[in-house]
């Protein structure tokens, strides 16, 4: 299994996901689904995912994440469950 994301991530969760319908165990077995492990919580995961919508550049965030060593299908699969109104922006900027 791979690793899921580098642990740079403040722990705790925002307000915003709770109360946007975040399923965050959802989140866990689709990243399980994709055969991406997840060490430790997953608020550290959340966390990460919630710094990336929060982003106003799509492309620096990836660059940074993936510069960390962070899974590009790890990305995509957070993007989609905590800010589903930003993926194609994400795509576009994992495509690049």
């Amino acid at each position: 299994m791979r690793a899921v994301l580098p642990l740079t991530a403040a722990v705790g969760l925002l307000t915003v996901t709770a109360c946007s319908g975040y399923d965050q165990d959802a989140h866990r077995q689709a990243m399980e689904d994709h055969g991406i492990s997840v060490p430790g919580d997953m608020d550290s995961v959340t966390a990460e995912m919630e710094s990336a919508c929060e982003s106003d550049d799509p492309a620096l965030f990836v660059f940074g994440f993936l510069n960390e060593g962070g899974d590009p299908e790890a990305l995509r699969i957070g993007i989609e469950h905590v800010c589903p109104e930003r993926v194609e922006e994400f795509e576009d900027a994992l495509t690049m």
